[in-house]
């Protein structure tokens, strides 16, 4: 089922300024720039998550976890959110987060409150479809603009409460 951008938005903004909680990426990410064009399809271990191409200017990041997800950010969103460790080579980097975000855990009720009785789609900021599952983390973007998802495990192997 997919549920629209303003229905999340809707929904999550009043709960998760209210109930949501502060967190911290405590992983390491390797980041690099992304070639126009490219095709990043990135996969959690519940599989497929999001598919999208690389504008220019984009970075391809790739998570340390035991899925090793890659995804793409936009180079001035990255700039305001990590800072870089270490070089490596072939244009890699390793980079540290600098900023909190705001999540909370999906449970049934939310679905339920939702209208929806088991994992969903949704439309996130940068308008494409992501899909959601219980004890899955629904994360505020950081300029309030809108909601997108992270992965329960991937989220419980980089993410710490603070």
């Amino acid at each position: 089922m997919a549920v629209s951008h303003e229905k999340i938005y809707d929904y999550f903004f009043p709960l998760l300024k209210e109930s949501g909680k502060k967190y911290r990426k405590t992983s390491l990410v390797k980041a690099k720039l992304a070639e126009p064009g490219q095709e990043v399809i990135t996969k959690t271990s519940d599989g497929v998550e999001i598919k999208c191409k690389a504008t220019k200017g984009d970075l391809l990041i790739e998570n340390q976890t035991s899925t090793g997800e890659v995804y793409l950010m936009k180079g001035d969103k990255f700039e305001k959110r990590y800072q870089m460790k270490q070089a490596l080579d072939k244009g890699w980097a390793v980079y540290q987060s600098n900023f909190p975000i705001q999540a909370i855990q999906l449970e049934t009720k939310h679905l339920t409150d939702l209208g929806i009785d088991s994992e969903f789609e949704f439309e996130t900021p940068w308008q494409d479809t992501m899909k959601a599952l219980i004890g899955d983390f629904i994360v505020l973007s950081s300029d309030d603009s809108g909601f997108y998802r992270i992965a329960q495990k991937e989220f419980l192997e980089t993410y710490k409460e603070v």
